[in-house]
Order: structure tokens, then sequence, then C-alpha cells
């Protein structure tokens, strides 16, 4: 996924910051919008393996802060 995400990056960088950077930064702002106004709860949030590792990095979070699973559905 990494090597792909690089791909896309290099070939194609308007859409990758539109399609990854973009969303990243909208959906790390929002969920620290939510952290912030309910501290004591545990945040799900459901967003395609593509933006994990960006937005727990703008969101500062440490590896083990971050749980997901991978799932497919059609």
């Amino acid at each position: 996924l990494r090597q792909l995400m690089q791909l896309l990056k290099q070939r194609y960088p308007n859409a990758y910051r539109v399609l990854i950077t973009e969303r990243n930064a909208v959906m790390a702002a929002n969920l620290k919008r939510i952290a912030e106004k309910y501290p004591d709860r545990t945040i799900v949030a459901v967003m395609g393996a593509g933006h994990i590792e960006g937005v727990a990095e703008l969101l500062r979070l440490k590896k083990d802060d971050v749980q997901y699973r991978h799932t497919v559905s059609v």
C-alpha cells in the first residue's frame, strides 16, 4: 500500500493532494474536535487504508494508540 501511495503521489501530485492530503486534514480536524468534545469517550473512525497513517500522523498518535481492522464489503 505504501508503494502504491508513493506512486500516486509521484505520478499524480494534484490528485494525491485532493484525494489523500486534504481528506486526511479534514478527517484529523474532525476527529480532534470530537475527541475534545467527548474526552472520556472512545472514538471510532472508519476510513480507507490509505488514510490511516496520514491521519494518525496529523493527530500525532503513537502506533499503540491506533487500532485498525481490515474489512472488505461489497
